[in-house]
Parts: C-alpha cells; sequence; structure tokens
C-alpha cells in the first residue's frame, strides 16, 4: 500500500479516496487495525456517513421493531391484501421504472440506468436479488438487495409507490426480508446510509431505528498530495 501511494503523484492523482465498510460489520479491534493503518499513511476522514443495519437474531422482525403504531401496523398487511414476493426472474425495466419514479420524488437520482442494472443481475445473479410487495397485483414497494458474504445482506435500492404511503408498504417489504435473511442464516440486514454528505436525513434515520436498526458509522477517507 506505501509503495502505491508513493508512485500515485507522479501519475497526476491528486487524492486517493478510500470507502470503507459500516463499522457495523467490523469488530471494535478491526476499526482499530483499519483506522491506524490509514492514520500512519496520512489519511484523514472525509466524511462519516450514519449507516442502520438490523442484528438477525431469534427475534422476530415484529419483536424488534421500537414504535407501538408500526407494530399495530404490521399485523394489518395481509388482512388489507398486500403480498411479499421474492421474485427469482424479475423485469428490470419494470423495476427499475419502478424504483426511479419512487427516488425522483425524495429528489434522489439513480445511481444506476436501466441497462447496468440489468447486467448487475446477470453478471452477479447470486448476489443481486428482488423482493416486492404487491397489492391488488399492483406493485407498490420494492427492495433491490445485494448479497455482500455469507453473513450480511445489503438494501441496495429500497422504493414505494406514492398512493400507498399511509400504509408505509417497505415496513412489510422489510418484515419479508429479515425472515428470509434469518432462514439464508445472515447475521446483518443492512438498510443503508440515512444520511448525505455527512448530513442526517432525520426521518428516514428514525424509520429505520423504530424497525429496531442500529446505528454505525461509514467513513470515507482521503488522502491528498
Amino acid at each position: 500500500m506505501k509503495k502505491i501511494v508513493l508512485l500515485l503523484p507522479s501519475l497526476g492523482v491528486e487524492r486517493l479516496l478510500v470507502n470503507s465498510y459500516p463499522e457495523g460489520y467490523l469488530t471494535e479491534h478491526q476499526i482499530d487495525i483499519l483506522e491506524k493503518c490509514l492514520f500512519n499513511l496520512h489519511f484523514e476522514v472525509k466524511i462519516t456517513e450514519q449507516n442502520y443495519e438490523i442484528p438477525i437474531t431469534n427475534k422476530s422482525f415484529y419483536e424488534n421493531i421500537l414504535n407501538t403504531t408500526t407494530r399495530q401496523l404490521l399485523r394489518t398487511y395481509v388482512k388489507k391484501g398486500y403480498v411479499f414476493n421474492q421474485q427469482s426472474n424479475p423485469n428490470i425495466g419494470v423495476v427499475h421504472a419502478f424504483i426511479a419514479r419512487s427516488r425522483m420524488r425524495k429528489n434522489r437520482p439513480m445511481t444506476m440506468d436501466c441497462e447496468q442494472l440489468t447486467q448487475h443481475f446477470k453478471k452477479f445473479s447470486r448476489n443481486f436479488q428482488l423482493f416486492s410487495v404487491t397489492h391488488s397485483n399492483e406493485m407498490v414497494a420494492a427492495a433491490v438487495t445485494i448479497k455482500i458474504n455469507a453473513y450480511i445482506l445489503y438494501t441496495f435500492y429500497l422504493a414505494d409507490a406514492e398512493n400507498h404511503l399511509k400504509n408505509s408498504p417497505t415496513t412489510f417489504l422489510l418484515s419479508g426480508i429479515y425472515e428470509y435473511s434469518k432462514l439464508e442464516k445472515f447475521k446483518i440486514l443492512d438498510l443503508g446510509i440515512a444520511s448525505e454528505k455527512g448530513i442526517l436525513n432525520e426521518g428516514l434515520a428514525r424509520f429505520k431505528q423504530n424497525l429496531g436498526a442500529i446505528k454505525s458509522k461509514k467513513k470515507t477517507y482521503v488522502l491528498r498530495f
């Protein structure tokens, strides 16, 4: 690593960024070793995002929920006709358009176009997966997940339909993904960050915490030449 860092200025590189795992993936000892190595190479912390992960335990998703209203809502989804789906052969065009509409409503641009997402599902078919919730055969929530390793499942995209917001179908969606994670022996369900460029989205953070997610730091380190 040190030899590479010494060579970079001669190649015209002005800075080097390292996007670290959320600290919830690591032990305190591993975090300490990582930071000592980076600081010894004169890296600095550029941004600290707030990430949220749900530990997968013997508890049910219902037991993890902290908010009483959300618990009551979770009991009603099946009665209201909501159906959780694990899709083995999804229509990526339909899924991408659905996610894009949801993110546009929240002023969050897509990080992949439809072709890129399609290629990722093809190339990494064992790692990329789609889960959804439907109501009267209409998709009302969707999640693209990525298997990071045998212990961690990451929700890469999470989207919902505006006309179903009052029923929060993403709660039902995540409950299904949590139970899937238990069956597949995952240890962590990573819900992703609730901040942007270090600025916390309090509403999103509260939503994730109410589902039993634990906050951890996700740091980006920078070395300037």
